[in-house]
């Protein structure tokens, strides 16, 4: 079971945060990847909408069996 709502509504979408675990944008570094994957854990009903932390990004796709070591990022 994964423990944060999957999607947000527009009025519970936070701003400049992380929408799961609600860590402000300035406290992590960016982490990219595909919009494929994206669209897969995207919060909000949106495409391309959403702000997750690269902890929350791979804790969704490991929920989804989409991570493994081997799944190739980057960070900045």
């Amino acid at each position: 079971m994964y423990k944060y709502k999957w999607r947000y509504s527009e009025n519970e979408r936070p701003r400049g945060m992380c929408y799961d675990c609600k860590i402000p944008y300035n406290s992590f570094q960016d982490m990219i990847i595909s919009d494929e994957l994206w669209e897969k854990i995207n919060p909000t009903n949106d495409e391309g909408s959403g702000l997750l932390c690269p902890k929350c990004i791979t804790n969704r796709l490991k929920h989804l069996g989409l991570w493994s070591k081997n799944v190739l990022y980057k960070m900045y």
